[in-house]
């Protein structure tokens, strides 16, 4: 019994460690840390019943699985997102696109807007301060 119960702890926190990565993505080239911008969102690897906003790609670019941030260089941004409700066995899954115009040193969050009428989750993006 503690095998299974040391064995579940470090599949959590490879989980929570691969969860925190984050990926420079700009297509013209390499991002400049000095102005660069930040996009969060939630991790593709999550296992807690909720729903959550996943970033597949920034411009074209596929963003790894175990990436939660991506920094990206100032201007405007195409993300394919994921709004996914993991609820019950089979999580329901809506492929959207955001636009974002990111600015120097901005800190953004991707998060969800939920219908009242319990409809498909909708991706937003909002600026952090």
């Amino acid at each position: 019994m503690r095998l299974h119960v040391q064995t579940a702890f470090l599949v959590l926190l490879l989980e929570t460690l691969a969860s925190c990565a984050t990926q420079s993505i700009d297509a013209a080239g390499p991002v400049d840390p000095s102005t660069a911008a930040t996009i969060s969102a939630d991790s593709a690897l999550n296992f807690l019943p909720s729903v959550v906003v996943v970033i597949k790609e920034v411009d074209g670019v596929p963003v790894q699985s175990t990436v939660s941030k991506v920094t990206v260089s100032p201007g405007h941004h195409r993300l394919a997102v994921t709004c996914q409700w993991l609820s019950g066995n089979v999580p329901a899954v809506y492929p959207q696109t955001l636009e974002l115009d990111a600015a120097p040193h901005g800190k953004y969050q991707l998060g969800v807007k939920v219908s009242r009428s319990g409809g498909p989750c909708e991706a937003v993006a909002a600026k952090k301060d």
